[in-house]
């Protein structure tokens, strides 16, 4: 008897686990598991800026369009100065998004290192996070977790520093990232997920151990430099006052900036950057 149980149980994880194609709800999107999910910094870097009226923060995440599918996946941000002192902190809701880009690019920027008072080091710390889905007791239910990936890096910022333009390293790939390799998927219909606002069918399995990351995938081109300064200029113009004094299209004029906005605007934007306003101009 102790035999046929365990056998059930057995035959049970293999038609829950087995990676068989899930299709997103409303997406015509068909996944094949297993699939990678990556998360990258694409800027700043380790490196010496000079102060900007705007300065940008940029992530990328691969995959994000066949994650979306079972996994509700989120994104906090924190900038500080050397003394602790926090300047911008930003919540990404993935659920809350357009996720049809691969990769999709975070976009958030801060106002508050503008002038040579700024100058100083500075810390931008992440924490990415990603369900995963296990079988409950005796197999009828499913238990939720989370995998969590928290990095930081410093920068500083100071006169005669390379402009904080984004763009610039376009052949450089991000050097920070982690990885998340979901196997397949488990039944969760009408489930809320712990600590998470979405109910999905199905739930992602996680594997125990991470796969080879690609980041490169993840560099900027200049259609996503151009996206990522619509998206900086949408931002602007809707700041109250607008933090642009020109440039911005009329109220009526939605062609600019066709993404929900992510991060946290700053202050005063001002100018744009003058490397990346050329990319728009191509």
């Amino acid at each position: 008897m102790a035999l046929h149980r365990s056998f059930v149980v057995l035959l049970l994880l293999a038609v829950l686990y087995y990676p068989t194609p899930t299709v997103a709800q409303g997406q015509n999107i068909t996944v094949s598991y297993p699939v990678t999910v990556e998360f990258d910094l694409v800027f700043p870097r380790n490196d010496t800026y000079a102060p900007a009226p705007v300065f940008p923060v940029v992530f990328a995440v691969q995959n994000l369009p066949e994650a979306a599918v079972s996994s509700s996946l989120y994104l906090d941000w924190y900038l500080t100065r050397a003394q602790g002192e926090y300047l911008e902190t930003g919540r990404v809701d993935f659920d809350r998004v357009n996720a049809s880009s691969n990769p999709y690019f975070v976009v958030g920027w801060t106002g508050k290192i503008n002038s040579t008072e700024s100058a100083d080091t500075y810390t931008l710390l992440w924490s990415f996070r990603h369900p995963n889905c296990s079988l409950g007791m005796f197999g009828s239910a499913t238990d939720f977790d989370s995998s969590e990936y928290q990095d930081f890096i410093t920068f500083t910022v100071a006169a005669g520093g390379k402009q904080p333009d984004f763009a610039a390293d376009r052949d450089t790939c991000p050097t920070r990232h982690a990885t998340f390799e979901q196997t397949g998927t488990l039944p969760a219909a009408g489930t809320t997920w712990n600590n998470y606002n979405s109910a999905r069918d199905v739930c992602g399995v996680l594997a125990t151990s991470p796969p080879p990351a690609n980041p490169c995938a993840a560099k900027i081109n200049d259609a996503a430099a151009s996206s990522i300064l619509a998206e900086l200029t949408t931002s602007a113009c809707a700041h109250s006052p607008p933090a642009l004094s020109s440039g911005c299209p009329p109220p009526t004029d939605t062609s600019v900036g066709t993404r929900a906005q992510v991060g946290r605007a700053g202050a005063d934007l001002g100018l744009l950057l003058a490397g990346v306003t050329m990319l728009v101009q191509l």
